[in-house]
């Protein structure tokens, strides 16, 4: 299982270990379909609610010793932010990763875009 926390999270993957977690995002949203019901008296549109997915990335500092994931890769994860109990978690798939290399540091500063798969449990930390 993969781990954010925070500032000072641990990520642990199959192939690779951080300890630089900075920030993280999580996005939960549904597909909202229209549609007018025209024999109603009021012809006003009307909500569907669809499909509903998670997505987020991550943030974090990885020293250059330290192989990368490879797109695609997927596995369960959860996300708590530093100061809070509030967790996220599910399995997600890497879609996207980006590297941001200074030239003056052995840490490059890389960025996970991740799509879930399945349900997101949430908990407000009560």
């Amino acid at each position: 299982m993969a781990f954010f926390n925070g500032m000072d999270g641990a990520v642990a993957w199959v192939a690779g270990y951080d300890t630089g977690v900075k920030a993280f995002t999580v996005t939960d949203e549904i597909d909202i379909g229209k549609y007018v019901n025209w024999d109603s008296v009021d012809n006003y549109e009307d909500a569907l609610a669809g499909a509903r997915r998670w997505s987020g990335t991550i943030t974090a500092d990885f020293d250059n010793a330290t192989a990368l994931p490879d797109p695609g890769t997927s596995g369960a994860t959860t996300l708590r932010a530093a100061s809070a109990t509030q967790t996220w978690s599910g399995t997600i798939m890497l879609e996207r990763i980006t590297n941001e290399v200074a030239m003056t540091s052995d840490v490059t500063e890389v960025t996970f875009d991740f799509i879930g798969s399945g349900t997101c449990t949430q908990s407000d930390g009560t």
